[in-house]
């Protein structure tokens, strides 16, 4: 099963804004053996920037990359990531180049599978 994942990067390169402040998500898909592939960019308008934070801001931002299952970040707070998981996304704080920080995330995850099968 593919899925996909955004990427909050101002260069592209690195995982380096926080969820509120992101003005861009790469978008990447994410297949069946962990390899990934660029899908691509999309523009958002950071919450600090005009969007009222009384909630519309997060609706607005959740929406720009609804139909991912999760978002990178450098860094995120809880009340978003309420609003998120609401969504069906989640969060993950990965500070680092994206490779490392796609391929952290995508261990972390199969971890959660193996250990949800092993539970069973």
């Amino acid at each position: 099963m593919t899925y996909k994942i955004a990427v909050a990067s101002s260069d592209g390169r690195v995982v380096n804004q926080h969820f509120a402040a992101a003005t861009h998500f790469a978008i990447f898909e994410i297949g069946e053996g962990g390899d990934y592939r660029f899908v691509e960019l999309r523009e958002a308008l950071p919450i600090r920037t005009g969007i009222s934070r009384n909630g519309q801001g997060l609706e607005y931002m959740a929406e720009v990359i609804r139909d991912c299952q999760a978002v990178l970040v450098s860094w995120v707070g809880p009340g978003t990531v309420r609003v998120l998981r609401s969504k069906g996304i989640e969060a993950a704080e990965i500070p680092h180049y994206i490779p490392e920080a796609i391929m952290a995330y995508v261990n972390a995850v199969g971890r959660k599978h193996q250990k949800a099968r092993a539970d069973r």
